[in-house]
C-alpha cells in the first residue's frame, strides 16, 4: 500500500468523500488518521474537513497539491536580498 502524504488527492472507500489530505495524525494506540478537505464550493461555503482512518483511503493523485513547507525555494545566488539600505558600516570609536 502506498504511503499517504500531505497534498495527496484521496477518496474514502466507505463514504465516497474525495478531497485533499491537509493533515495527518498518528495516535499512541497506533491509529493513523488523515484530515480530508473536500474541493469546491457549494452555496458560497467551503466544505468542512473530516478525519478519516488512513487504511480506508485510496490515493487518486499523488501530490496533487504541494504543501507550503515541503520544498522552500532558495533565492538565486546573484540576487541581493535585504532591501535598498546599504550595508551597515561601523563608525570610528572616539574612545579608542
Amino acid at each position: 500500500m502506498e504511503r499517504i502524504e500531505l497534498g495527496d488527492s484521496v477518496r474514502d472507500r466507505v463514504t465516497g468523500l474525495e478531497g485533499i489530505v491537509v493533515g495527518l495524525a498518528d495516535y499512541l494506540a497506533g491509529c493513523k488518521r488523515a484530515a480530508i478537505q473536500p474541493q469546491g464550493v457549494k452555496d458560497f461555503k467551503v466544505g468542512e474537513q473530516l478525519w478519516v482512518d488512513v487504511p480506508l483511503l485510496e490515493i487518486l493523485t499523488k501530490r496533487a497539491v504541494l504543501p507550503f513547507a515541503a520544498e522552500p525555494e532558495a533565492p538565486p545566488a546573484d540576487r541581493k536580498t535585504g532591501g535598498p539600505r546599504p550595508d551597515a558600516v561601523r563608525g570610528a570609536d572616539p574612545d579608542r
